[in-house]
C-alpha cells in the first residue's frame, strides 16, 4: 500500500518536494488552471501505478532558456488540495521568480514554496522581508505593500523581518514603515524584537519608542517577553529605551494584583542607572521576570532602583517578589533594605510560600530572626498546610533547625492542633521539645554594623521609617550594654525555652549572627 501511495504521488518524493521534470510528460494532460507561468494538470488516465495520475502544479522555466524542463512544485491526491495550493502560489511565485532570478532554481524553488504553503496571505513585501532580500526593498511592488498586514496574523513586513532576525531588512525598511503597528496579538515591533538581540531595540527605539510598554492580549509588554527569553542583553536595553519597571505581567497579577495602585517608574531614572551601572543586575534571574529589584545584587543597587521608582511589592512570573528573591538568594542586606522600605512581609508565590518559608526551608537563622523582627506571620502555613514551626519541629539538637525553632518558639509560634496528623516533636500539640537558641553576637563591630547598616537604609526625608526608629534603639540600648560591660566580666545568655520574645534589639543583633 505504502510503495502504491509513493507512485501516486510521484515516487518515494514528499508532495512538497521541488522537482526537475520534462516538458513531454505534460503534452496530453488536461490544464485545469492556468496562470502565466504556473499551470495545474489533472491526473492522467494510466493505472493507478502511473506516476501523472495525481493532480500536479508546474512552473515553467523562463522563455529565454532553451532547456526542455520545468518545475514541479506540488503533487497531490485530489482536486480541493491541488487547487488550495495553486491559490497559495500563483498570485506571487511567478512574479517573485521574476523580480529575483537567483531563487528560480529547485533550492530557492523550494524555499519560496514552502514559506507560501506555510503562510498563504502574505505579500511579496512579506516574503522579500523574511528572506533578507534587502536589494528589493525598493521595488515598485514592494514598496507599494511596505505598510500593509498579512490578513491572518495582520503582520507588516517590518514585524516579519524583526521577527526573522534580519537586521539589514529591518535598517532598510526602518526609515520607510510604519513602526506603530499592533498585530492581531496586539504586539508592536518591540515585543518581537525582544527576543532578538541588543542591536535590533537599539535600531529600534533610535527611531521611536512607541508601544514600547505596551501589554499585548497575553499580558505582556516588550520587556516581559525579554525576560522570558532568558536574554539579558534585551532586557538591559529595554530599560535603556525607557521601558517601564513597574508593568506587571498579567501571568503573575493573578497572585498579587498591586496594578490598580502601582504608578510607573521613572524609566528615565532607572536608565542613567543602568548607563552608570551596566553590571549590577544579576542576570541570571531576568529569565523569571519581575523589575530591576528582582535582579539586584546588593543593597547599594536596590536602594538607589528604589529611589528611581521601582515598586518593592511587585511580583515576578512565578508570584514572588523582591523580598522572595532576595531571601532565595541569601541576601540579608538586601532583605534589611526592603523591608525598610516598606516591602509587604507576607507575599505568598505562587508555591504558596512567603518569604519566611523560604527562609526556614533553606535554614537562613539570621534571615529568619530579620523577618520576624520586621513582623512576618509566624503562623501562616504553606500550600501543603506546613507551618514555619513544623517545618524546622524534629528533634535534632545542634542544627539550624533546632535554633530557627527556638526563635520561632520564643515569640510564639503556634503547635500543631491535635488533628490526628504525626507531627514532629517541635510542633506537635503534646510535643515538649522547643529548640536551642542561636548564639549571640558578641562584639561592638557587630553592633556598629548593623547600626550602619539600618542608617544607611532609612530615608531622611520622610517620616520616622522603620529603620530609624531601630536605630535610635539599637544607639541607647547599645550606651546601655556599654555601660553595663564594663561592670561585667561576662555576658550571660538566657537560654530558658520558656522566654517569650526577645527585644528588638537582641533580636537584630542575633539577626547578622553566622550571615557570611
Amino acid at each position: 500500500m505504502l510503495n502504491v501511495l509513493q507512485r501516486l504521488l510521484g515516487g518515494d518524493a514528499p508532495p512538497n518536494k521541488v522537482q526537475e521534470v520534462k516538458n513531454e510528460l505534460y503534452i496530453n494532460l488536461q490544464v485545469l488552471h492556468r496562470d502565466d507561468a504556473m499551470r495545474l494538470y489533472a491526473p492522467g488516465n494510466g493505472s493507478s501505478g502511473d506516476k501523472k495520475s495525481v493532480y500536479e502544479i508546474v512552473l515553467e522555466r523562463p522563455h529565454s532558456e532553451t532547456i526542455n524542463t520545468s518545475y514541479s512544485l506540488y503533487r497531490a491526491g485530489t482536486q480541493p488540495e491541488a487547487e488550495e495550493k495553486f491559490e497559495a502560489f500563483h498570485q506571487r511565485l511567478p512574479e517573485l521568480v521574476k523580480m529575483i532570478r537567483e531563487m528560480y532554481n529547485i533550492n530557492g524553488l523550494q524555499k519560496l514554496c514552502d514559506t507560501l504553503i506555510e503562510h498563504p496571505s502574505w505579500s511579496l513585501a512579506h516574503v522579500v522581508a523574511h528572506f533578507n532580500l534587502v536589494d528589493y526593498v525598493s521595488n515598485p511592488k514592494i514598496v507599494e505593500s511596505l505598510d500593509d498586514p498579512d490578513h491572518a496574523e495582520l503582520l507588516t513586513p517590518l514585524q516579519v523581518a524583526i521577527k526573522a532576525n534580519n537586521m539589514e531588512m529591518v535598517k532598510a525598511l526602518s526609515p520607510i514603515a510604519k513602526a506603530e503597528h499592533l498585530d492581531n496579538n496586539s504586539s508592536s515591533v518591540f515585543h518581537y524584537a525582544a527576543s532578538t538581540t541588543k542591536e535590533m531595540i537599539n535600531l529600534l527605539t533610535a527611531k521611536s519608542t512607541a508601544n514600547l510598554n505596551h501589554c499585548n492580549t497575553d499580558g505582556y509588554t516588550p520587556l516581559h517577553l525579554a525576560c522570558l527569553a532568558d536574554k539579558p542583553d534585551c532586557v538591559k536595553a529595554l530599560l535603556l529605551a525607557g521601558a517601564d519597571t513597574n508593568k506587571m505581567a498579567k501571568c503573575a497579577s493573578n497572585v498579587y494584583n498591586r496594578a490598580a495602585t502601582s504608578k510607573p517608574s521613572s524609566a528615565g531614572n532607572v536608565a542613567d542607572f543602568l548607563v552608570s551601572n551596566p553590571n549590577k543586575l544579576f542576570t541570571q534571574d531576568m529569565k523569571h521576570g519581575g523589575t530591576p529589584l528582582h535582579w539586584s545584587s546588593s543593597r547599594e543597587v536596590l536602594n538607589s532602583l528604589i529611589e528611581r521608582g521601582c515598586d518593592v511589592n511587585l511580583v515576578n512570573f512565578n508570584g514572588q517578589t523582591p523580598l522572595h528573591m532576595m531571601v532565595a538568594r541569601e541576601r540579608l542586606e538586601c532583605v534589611v533594605a526592603l523591608l525598610a522600605h516598606e516591602a509587604d512581609i507576607d507575599v505568598v508565590d505562587n508555591n504558596g510560600n512567603t518569604p519566611l518559608h523560604i527562609a526556614v526551608e533553606k535554614k537562613l537563622v539570621p534571615i529568619v530572626q530579620c523577618l520576624v523582627v520586621f513582623g512576618a506571620d509566624i503562623n501562616k502555613p504553606t500550600k501543603e498546610g506546613k507551618t514555619p514551626r513544623h517545618m524546622v519541629g524534629k528533634d535534632d539538637s545542634g542544627s539550624k533547625d533546632a535554633m530557627i525553632l527556638y526563635i520561632l518558639h520564643s515569640i510564639g509560634a503556634k503547635r500543631c492542633t491535635d488533628n490526628g496528623t504525626k507531627c514532629p516533636p517541635g510542633c506537635s500539640a503534646k510535643g515538649t521539645y522547643n529548640g536551642i537558641p542561636p548564639a549571640q553576637p558578641e562584639t561592638s563591630e557587630q553592633r556598629d554594623h548593623i547600626t550602619q547598616v539600618l542608617e544607611r537604609t532609612s530615608r531622611g526625608n520622610q517620616r520616622n521609617s522603620i529603620p530609624s526608629m531601630i536605630s535610635n534603639t539599637i544607639r541607647t540600648v547599645r550606651e546601655e550594654n556599654q555601660a553595663r560591660e564594663a561592670r561585667e566580666e561576662q555576658k550571660i545568655v538566657d537560654t530558658s525555652q520558656e522566654r517569650k520574645g526577645a527585644s528588638v534589639m537582641d533580636a537584630l543583633l542575633a539577626m547578622f549572627t553566622n550571615s557570611k
